[in-house]
């Protein structure tokens, strides 16, 4: 079963170099569009548990990240995942984040800093690296843990239970920093004197959203209005693959440091 799993594994990926348009496009973004009322077929739920199995079985990275994308693009293709646009005051941070760490706001005014000072885009910042998982309605107590971890500090944002639609699993500092923009949040003291949140020669205690959009520009402003663009997996999939959430994570923030080692990437 493995090795036939590796032979999909590249004939798709063989496919998908030949043909992007017929798998999900990593370079662009393609068009949002509700998901298909119909469940995955018995052919894709085979393909799918296929796919799992093999994360199960990987005793390091190798080909995670392959393997990962190719599950995504099978959800969307099968009408159990969605691409959608989702405000970033709607999205809560996944349990199944850096092992169930929650956010921690030192690491996210950094992350916020350092996307200001090369300038927000909405290309590096998409559904291919944005990824969630619909609110679960039968577990409760982690969205009850993420609220009482962000009304505990002030440089968090406010969010509301009823709204949160789900859990972010790719983009969630981003999200966490976008959301404290929105909210104006008091700024940890290490970074009252930032440069990249304040302008050359400013500083401040509070977020301004108004001078942090007209510095960064139309981008920023529209992600703030309207949300990041979101990969959201329904939640039947996380309650069926339980470590889905966790496999994804990795794999998300393994592309992350590939993307840091090229030396075009790297900061001079």
């Amino acid at each position: 079963m493995t090795q036939k799993v590796d032979r999909i594994i590249e004939t798709r990926f063989s496919r998908w170099n030949s043909n992007p348009e017929s798998t999900i496009d990593r370079q662009r973004s393609f068009s949002v569009h509700p998901t298909s009322s119909m469940p995955f077929t018995d052919q894709q739920a085979l393909l799918f548990d296929s796919y799992y199995k093999k994360l199960e079985t990987l005793a390091d990275h190798s080909k995670i990240v392959q393997v990962t994308d190719l599950m995504l693009n099978l959800l969307v293709e099968g009408g159990e995942a969605e691409i959608k646009y989702i405000h970033v005051k709607n999205m809560a941070v996944h349990r199944a984040n850096r092992g169930g760490s929650f956010m921690q706001p030192t690491k996210v005014y950094m992350k916020g800093s350092k996307i200001l000072g090369v300038g927000f885009s909405l290309r590096k910042c998409d559904h291919t690296r944005a990824v969630a998982f619909q609110k679960d309605p039968h577990n409760k107590r982690w969205l009850e843990k993420f609220l009482k971890t962000t009304s505990s500090t002030p440089f968090l944002a406010n969010f509301d239970a009823a709204t949160i639609e789900g859990g972010s699993v790719g983009c969630g500092h981003l999200n966490q920093f976008l959301a404290a923009i929105v909210d104006q949040c008091e700024v940890p003291p290490q970074f009252r004197n930032n440069e990249d949140l304040f302008g050359k020669g400013g500083s401040g205690m509070h977020l301004d959203c108004g001078d942090i959009v007209k510095r960064d520009g139309n981008d920023l402003g529209k992600t703030l209005e309207i949300g990041l663009k979101w990969t959201f997996i329904h939640s039947n999939i996380e309650q069926k693959y339980p470590k889905l959430p966790g496999f994804l994570q990795k794999a998300l923030n393994v592309e992350h440091h590939i993307g840091e080692g090229y030396p075009s990437l790297r900061s001079k």
